[in-house]
């Protein structure tokens, strides 16, 4: 295992993205209730999606055999969840928390 003491010291590392002080620190965090900005860029995503889904088609159907296949599996990639995160336990959620989840699937 390499540590950074064990490097040569013509090699410097910045061990972190802020010095002491610096104001560019955001202190105060995320506001309590606000929206996660995954959440707008996957709403984004998903209108574009809807806006362009008969050019999306007239595209994939002028490709054939192995392109097509590959294509279509790398599409499903983003729209399936893989495996290992498909398992949800729901013993302790309320009714209103499962239907949260269940319209932000849908």
């Amino acid at each position: 295992m390499c540590f950074a003491h064990d490097l040569p010291s013509s090699i410097k590392y910045n061990t972190m993205a802020f010095k002491k002080g610096d104001p560019r620190i955001n202190r105060k965090g995320r506001p309590v209730g606000s929206k996660n900005n995954v959440y707008g860029t996957r709403k984004y995503l998903q209108a574009l999606l809807e806006e362009n889904r008969d050019k999306l088609r007239d595209e994939l159907s002028e490709l054939e055999g192995k392109e097509f296949i590959d294509r279509y599996i790398k599409l499903m990639e983003f729209l399936l969840a893989k495996r290992q995160n498909q398992v949800l336990s729901v013993d302790k959620l309320s009714d209103s928390e499962i239907n949260d989840i269940l319209e932000g699937i849908n």
